[in-house]
């Protein structure tokens, strides 16, 4: 069988996505059916212990990764990092649980013929970037994804996702940050620490559930994703896929330097508590609560210094920075 679509290119590809998820049946028949056909009954484990998630819900994660990116751009490839410290089971970045036997998991896929991977790079020049390996669909696959039904509303792409990230450094790139995300403990934090940590999580969780079911388009524009090239800085040349869909309404706060070089990410912490009451207030008209009112969609930008405020059935948007002198 031939395969219709272009060699992978390393530079148009994303991440693994391990919050990926979703219980719709179609989705359970056909991995039930890949389980089966590759062989994934041999990583079984052979003991009593049970695993926090089993081969088919990892088979499930991965596979619905491949099929978000195939609905966004055939094209796309997925980055799959094959190291040891890739799928930490109580990570707080791996919401899931998913374990490194995914790793295995993607090694019948491909013996089976329904992933083909391109090989990691490594170089021992520091100034030459490393890339994971990549892994996409093949026509194989892709004729079963023919079969389903099942679209991005029917997928959770951010299921029990961390929405506090810290780094152990400045990142720019956000596909490059795999290995620099720090772990850590709320029990270590300060009382105070910890009550502003929990409610700046709280509020955040507040305003994705409410992004999650709150209905976003824009009319003029009939294609769901938009297409674009960076073409300065380190990453030059390399393509970007950015969905304008369901799978893309999802607010995080990254602190770059960690959350305990303490004044710096303490304050950044009171920072954004007071923008998110100063806003609600402006926008809602109350201090205490999200709106009740039905329809609202409230987006920070990347740098969290503009809002976009839009309102059902007309959405009217409107947009102002929050940081502006009064």
């Amino acid at each position: 069988m031939t395969d219709d679509l272009p060699k992978i290119d390393r530079w148009n590809s994303e991440p693994l996505d391990v919050h990926t998820w979703s219980d719709h049946p179609e989705i359970k028949a056909l991995c039930d059916q890949l389980y089966e056909e590759a062989g994934l009954l041999v990583l079984e484990p052979k003991g009593n212990r049970k695993a926090k998630r089993t081969v088919k819900e990892s088979l499930r994660v991965l596979i619905l990764d491949l099929y978000v990116k195939w609905l966004k751009d055939p094209s796309i490839s997925v980055g799959f990092s094959k190291g040891r410290k890739a799928y930490t089971v109580g990570s707080r970045y791996n919401g899931l649980h998913i374990p490194r036997k995914v790793v295995d998991v993607e090694a019948m896929l491909v013996e089976a013929s329904y992933i083909v991977e391109l090989k990691p790079f490594h170089s021992r020049d520091h100034r030459t970037r490393n890339y994971t390996t990549r892994i996409r669909h093949t026509e194989t696959l892709r004729c079963l994804f023919n079969d389903l039904t099942l679209d991005l509303h029917d997928i959770d792409t951010h299921a029990n996702e961390e929405c506090i990230i810290l780094h152990d450094k400045y990142v720019d790139d956000p596909d490059d940050d795999t290995n620099r995300k720090i772990e850590y403990s709320e029990e270590q934090l300060p009382s105070d620490e910890l009550a502003l940590l929990d409610t700046l999580r709280s509020q955040l969780h507040a305003y994705n559930a409410l992004l999650k079911r709150t209905f976003i388009d824009i009319p003029s524009y009939t294609s769901s994703t938009f297409k674009r090239t960076i073409t300065k800085g380190r990453n030059a040349g390399r393509k970007q896929t950015i969905s304008l869909g369901p799978d893309n309404k999802f607010v995080t706060r990254v602190f770059n330097g960690g959350l305990a070089g303490k004044a710096s990410g303490l304050k950044h912490l009171q920072d954004l508590t007071s923008l998110i009451n100063r806003v609600r207030g402006q926008i809602f008209g109350t201090k205490g609560g999200l709106s009740s009112e039905r329809g609202w969609l409230i987006k920070f930008t990347s740098s969290c210094r503009v809002l976009a405020v839009m309102q059902a059935p007309r959405f009217e948007c409107l947009s102002f920075d929050p940081f502006a002198r009064e």
